[in-house]
């Protein structure tokens, strides 16, 4: 490919500011996604008082986020390559969202384990497509 013909075909950089905000906007995904990973061990007690959670159903909680993740971030790459960084970063971030409202609606563990099922279903993916993206976003930079 011709120098001339590569400059015809390469998109402009975008501008600094807008990159800078892209970078704010996936580190508040990522942020929130820890965050919510991590929200259940500091309202154990408050579960078990409250909700007469035993320390095995705050285990579920915590390990059924896993479950998914032994398949999904296999599945969540080949998801990356084939819809685009930018799309499996929404779908990803979408699914943590879902999770974690239905992990918060309810007081009923086996509501708060689906969501958290749910949550596990993008979460690790969602990591995956936010580092693919920071990649891609900042090449050269």
């Amino acid at each position: 490919m011709t120098s001339e013909l590569k400059k015809q075909t390469e998109k402009p950089l975008p501008p600094r500011l807008f990159r800078w905000a892209v970078l704010i906007f996936i580190s508040l995904a990522m942020f929130g996604n820890y965050y919510v990973y991590d929200c259940i061990s500091p309202l154990a007690d408050l579960l078990s008082s409250q909700l007469g959670f035993s320390d095995s159903d705050i285990g579920l909680l915590q390990a059924i986020y896993s479950i998914p993740n032994i398949f999904m971030v296999l599945i969540g790459g080949v998801i990356i390559d084939r819809i685009g960084t930018r799309k499996a970063t929404f779908l990803f971030a979408v699914l943590c969202f879902l999770g974690a409202v239905i992990t918060a609606v309810s007081g009923e563990l086996w509501i708060m384990a689906s969501g958290r099922l749910v949550f596990g279903l993008g979460a690790e993916s969602l990591i995956v497509a936010v580092t693919t993206a920071i990649a891609k976003w900042f090449k050269g930079k």
